[in-house]
């Protein structure tokens, strides 16, 4: 057998089992709010589906959810890399990232 080495960022992308979610959340403050989250995977079916993902403590995402006790998981489509790679790249706290980057918001 061989073994090739590689990148920290390509052993990352390997171990990563779920695919890429976008977690949905509404502040305290009534602002809607999108995260790209890539560590996640199916937990359970029944009774009812349920989703683990992983979310820092420190990131706006967190808050919302501990506040509202609420979110929404959207799967997006390759035709929304571009709002990924942008929603990623800046804090919920900081941007109004549905005005940002065009995105609907609706009751889940």
């Amino acid at each position: 057998m061989k073994y090739l080495d590689l990148p920290a960022k390509k052993a990352y992308e390997l171990m990563n089992c779920g695919g890429l979610i976008l977690v949905c959340t509404k502040s305290r403050d009534g602002r809607y709010d999108l995260a790209p989250v890539a560590w996640s995977c199916p937990l359970d079916y029944e009774p009812s589906s349920r989703v683990l993902f992983v979310c820092d403590p420190g990131h706006a995402t967190y808050a919302n959810i501990e506040s509202s006790r609420a979110f929404v998981i959207a799967l997006p489509t390759p035709d929304q890399r571009r709002l990924v790679e942008r929603s990623g790249s800046c804090s919920g706290r900081d941007t109004d990232k549905y005005a940002a980057f065009g995105v609907k918001a609706f009751a889940a």
